[in-house]
């Protein structure tokens, strides 16, 4: 999957929705969405992630000279 974003769009703009689901029922099908420590700490300056929604936004002003090629998500039940 590839997510483009142009340098001016605005900080806290959504750029993906991640959704995933649980066969589970009630409190254990609950999913928490969050980056990985790895991506977190490269890319955490960059972008955020609603922990409820999945919904991944732009925290703070892109620079075309970055290029983010892989941001991988960590998904567990709660």
């Amino acid at each position: 999957m590839q997510v483009w974003a142009s340098e001016n769009v605005p900080v806290g703009t959504v750029i993906l929705r991640l959704k995933a689901r649980d066969r589970d029922i009630g409190r254990n099908a609950r999913i928490i969405y969050e980056f990985s420590q790895h991506t977190a700490e490269q890319y955490g300056h960059l972008f955020g992630i609603k922990a409820d929604s999945g919904k991944i936004y732009i925290k703070n002003n892109l620079d075309f000279e970055v290029r983010v090629q892989v941001v991988i998500w960590s998904l567990r039940n709660a």
